[in-house]
């Protein structure tokens, strides 16, 4: 399966698409808009502010689900002032490898 690298600016990290999969989020919406079609589903891979910069709005340009360890799902909602909860964003947390509602 292919990967698709797409660059971050600056101090933010990088975002790769594999399959429907964008795996984290601190790149600027516009170098995702490209993609929107094709991705439901986001990976974080922790909730450090460089790789989950833009979630909330990848996730609703592209009606994707977000899914992160529930570890680090604290860390979403931590620097907000509004949760990704109160903006209606399904986090999914990982617990053991497998995705639990």
């Amino acid at each position: 399966m292919p990967v698709t690298w797409i660059p971050g600016r600056d101090f933010f990290g990088n975002a790769y698409l594999i399959g429907n999969v964008l795996v984290d989020a601190g790149v600027l919406p516009s170098a995702v808009e490209p993609y929107r079609d094709k991705i439901d589903t986001i990976v974080l891979t922790h909730s450090h502010f460089d790789h989950t910069a833009y979630v909330k709005e990848i996730a609703h340009l592209c009606h994707a689900g977000v899914y992160i360890h529930s570890l680090d799902a604290p860390g979403l909602t931590r620097r907000s002032a509004q949760p990704l909860a109160a903006l209606r964003l399904p986090v999914t947390r990982y617990s053991s490898g497998s995705p639990s509602g």
